[in-house]
């Protein structure tokens, strides 16, 4: 693939450094943090230096890499995801009461969601830019929520609520990128934080509504909604960010 020199002239030079930036500041705090262990120091930093190396390898090869390609191969990546999810549901290696890992080579673990990120992100992009303009009611969403439910309700099932949550975040992030009507977005927000609020209120009521999550989840989705009700345990990380 021969270099096009016009990529150098699109960069932007400011966004590069300010994660330079930050990827100095994290391998700071991260050599600060562990100082004191005895066997090597730096073992999480050159783990960090690694990923940092294997990452603008990575963001070299999509910079000189036409994306729209991507594009034709929405159904594949779709399907390949469900299939990932599906075989961590069957086969998948259990840890701490979730199921969420596939097993490579004996003893290399691989999360199937984290990759699915990605892959949700390019083949729900190319499903909403074939209903470009048909996003005006939420009628129109239908078949974009049941896109995601699919490994949404797979991911859940491992059980992974964090993972759900951000696949919750790409969602409604990308039908607001997509042009869907902001009002409409918030409504749909409002009306699930509410459900939640409701389900969780039931749920330490006289009434003892069942919930299908574990504590630890019940607890997390607690602290988002009222950090400062364990201030010093479930809800700390919420009250620092």
């Amino acid at each position: 693939m021969p270099f096009n020199r016009r990529l150098l002239k699109n960069l932007d030079y400011i966004l590069i450094a300010v994660i330079f930036c930050i990827l100095a500041l994290s391998l700071l705090v991260l050599s600060s943090a562990t100082a004191n262990i005895s066997s090597d120091p730096l073992f999480f930093v050159k783990k960090q230096l690694l990923a940092i190396g294997l990452g603008g390898i990575c963001a070299v090869f999509m910079m000189a890499f036409d994306y729209n390609r991507l594009a034709r191969y929405q159904h594949f990546i779709y399907a390949v995801l469900l299939i990932l999810l599906v075989i961590v549901m069957v086969k998948g290696h259990a840890s701490r009461g979730a199921q969420q890992w596939i097993v490579v080579g004996g003893s290399f673990l691989i999360q199937p969601s984290e990759f699915g990120k990605v892959m949700i992100i390019i083949s729900f992009a190319s499903y909403l830019a074939k209903r470009e303009g048909k996003l005006n009611t939420l009628r129109d969403l239908l078949p974009s929520f049941f896109y995601f439910s699919v490994p949404f309700l797979l991911i859940v099932a491992q059980p992974d609520l964090g993972t759900a949550l951000v696949f919750l975040a790409i969602l409604f992030g990308m039908l607001f990128f997509a042009g869907v009507r902001p009002g409409l977005l918030l409504g749909l927000i409002g009306g699930g934080l509410a459900v939640v609020v409701t389900a969780l209120a039931l749920h330490f009521s006289p009434l003892h509504l069942p919930l299908p999550l574990e504590e630890h989840q019940i607890n997390r989705l607690i602290s988002f909604i009222d950090p400062y009700r364990d201030p010093h345990n479930t809800g700390y990380q919420v009250i620092q960010s």
